[in-house]
């Protein structure tokens, strides 16, 4: 009998395939099995049902298939063109009205286009069982036609009309920002995609899902599968938008832009494995273990009760090992240079852009960086083919951000920099924080917004604790020296992140005489009265 396997798109840099089954042996296989929905019952979601059946049709329109009528060939460029249906006038009019000419409005350019002209179809084509789909700049318009075969379509198809990949585009490139786009354009043309599989989702009983957490914007919920006649149970997280939230392009852009990052970084054991995408919707990795964090803000809990403070030497043994807490740095630097070197080249193609504690899930020993909405494609001069800089960020400014985005907020002369080197200062932020089990600038004193702009302008850091700085611990120098190579001045000067990834696991191998050292951590035990970030979990499920 062959193990049940799970979809997940494979990208091998080498000769750029993405497509494959893998079992949980780790085995491959051309073809696939479908889950079967669980016959599990918990607390029915009828809101966020109909809310998921809407984000679905969306996304028939909104975002481009990786497997289309075409062929799916990803280099054709297709132009922006009318949808090519009219909502029904009553609802006891069954026939959509055929599709029109007519002057639509799409990013920077309108235009005159015609498409559909009821051309006779193909008898391989299969008309689509749903329904049809207009997308208004206030609300999605949905409404049944009739179910079709292709052993009527010939006389019971008039007013009907197959789906088409020319009827819409990858809407990313209206979304290209930050750069001058008279010299810059994007390094490759998959920055600009998205590799859907909607189907997936209409497999899913979405009845039995659990709500995990929710943030400003997004809620995730705990999803679990099983297979027929098999005893096993596979959980996953679907993330989607929050209830009552309103949806535009640019939030459906972001959910692209986390779905093709975890598509594009399956190889990466430091970065969560996609199940899943459709439009709004994400399945990813189930990781119950909390994220960084929680592990932060428990060892500060702990310190304080075994070591009367936090920020202080551990003479318990009870906190993370110095040599634990570089595995911890490695962790963090590996993923980021394993985002920014997507393709396998030294050139970054893409960066984080809102690197902090919360963005890290631990899983297995090994704390992987998720949350990639906020993130942005690196673009590359059309003339010297290096990476363009980038003057805008779009995020909200606090002391975590990095020393140029400081230098801008001062309003004093601005050196924009290469986007990536803006993750390698933010990630020796982290570092920062696992190291000392204090936030950057916390001691002595905290210091707010503009001061710590101030100090990092004159070349100032957040100090250590007395006991690291005077360590000879040679866990805690190679992670000063680490730090010290995040944080330098001149972002031209500044190390890529694989650089500091490759110093740290060398420092790693050195420590423990081991050629291939095993990076995976076990976390010291958590206060059971620390609440943690997915506390909502128990308030919303029995």
């Amino acid at each position: 009998m062959q193990s049940p396997s799970r979809l997940i798109r494979r990208h091998n840099p080498s000769n750029g395939s993405h497509y494959g089954l893998t079992r949980p042996d780790g085995s491959s296989s051309s073809n696939g099995h479908k889950p079967a929905s669980s016959s599990t019952s918990t607390r029915k979601l009828p809101k966020f049902l109909a809310v998921a059946a809407l984000s679905f049709a969306a996304g028939i329109l909104l975002t481009r298939p990786s497997d289309s009528i075409d062929g799916g060939n990803h280099n054709s460029v297709v132009k922006p063109v009318d949808l090519g249906f009219e909502p029904p006038v009553s609802e006891t009019r069954r026939t959509p009205q055929k599709p029109r000419d007519k002057e639509v409005k799409v990013g920077r350019d309108a235009h005159r286009k015609s498409i559909n002209n009821h051309q006779p179809m193909h008898p391989s084509y299969k008309t689509p069982r749903i329904i049809g789909v207009q997308i208004t700049p206030n609300s999605v318009l949905v409404y049944q036609i009739s179910s079709l075969n292709h052993h009527n379509l010939e006389n019971s198809n008039e007013g009907y009309y197959q789906i088409q990949p020319s009827w819409y585009e990858p809407n990313a490139v209206y979304f290209m920002d930050g750069h001058d786009f008279d010299k810059c354009i994007p390094m490759a043309e998959w920055q600009l995609e998205s590799f859907v599989d909607c189907n997936k989702f209409h497999e899913l009983d979405l009845s039995v899902m659990r709500m995990i957490n929710r943030g400003g914007s997004r809620i995730a919920f705990e999803l679990t599968q099983s297979l027929p006649n098999s005893p096993s149970v596979f959980k996953f997280v679907y993330k989607t938008m929050r209830f009552g939230k309103e949806i535009d392009t640019h939030q459906i852009e972001q959910q692209r832009k986390d779905s093709l990052v975890m598509e594009r970084t399956t190889s990466s054991q430091f970065i969560p494995s996609i199940h899943g995408y459709c439009s709004l919707a994400v399945m990813m990795d189930y990781m119950p273990e909390g994220n960084m964090h929680d592990y932060i803000k428990g060892s500060r809990i702990l310190s304080r009760k075994v070591n009367g403070g936090h920020g202080v030497e551990d003479t318990s043994g009870k906190l993370l090992k110095p040599v634990d807490r570089l595995r911890v740095g490695i962790h963090i630097a590996t993923s980021v240079a394993d985002l920014h070197g997507i393709d396998g080249t030294m050139q970054p193609s893409y960066f984080h852009n809102d690197l902090c504690c919360h963005q890290y899930l631990f899983q297995d020993g090994i704390f992987k960086l998720n949350d990639f909405n906020y993130a942005r494609p690196i673009y590359m001069d059309k003339t010297t083919k290096k990476s363009c800089t980038r003057r805008e960020y779009g995020m909200l400014h606090w002391k975590g951000r990095s020393l140029e985005e400081h230098i801008k907020a001062l309003r004093l002369p601005f050196d924009p920099p290469v986007p990536d080197k803006i993750d390698v200062w933010m990630m020796g932020n982290i570092i920062y924080y696992i190291l000392t089990d204090l936030y950057t600038f916390e001691k002595p004193e905290n210091l707010d917004n503009h001061q710590v702009g101030k100090l990092l302008v004159e070349g100032k850091r957040s100090p250590y604790p007395e006991y690291i700085e005077h360590s000879s611990d040679p866990s805690h120098i190679a992670m000063k020296k680490a730090l010290d190579m995040c944080w330098v001045q001149n972002w031209r000067e500044r190390p890529s992140a694989r650089e500091i990834s490759d110093f740290m696991l060398d420092e790693l191998r050195k420590i423990t005489g081991e050629e291939n050292p095993d990076l995976r951590v076990v976390l010291p035990e958590r206060d059971p009265n620390q609440t943690p970030s997915d506390g909502e979990y128990n308030v919303f499920n029995d």
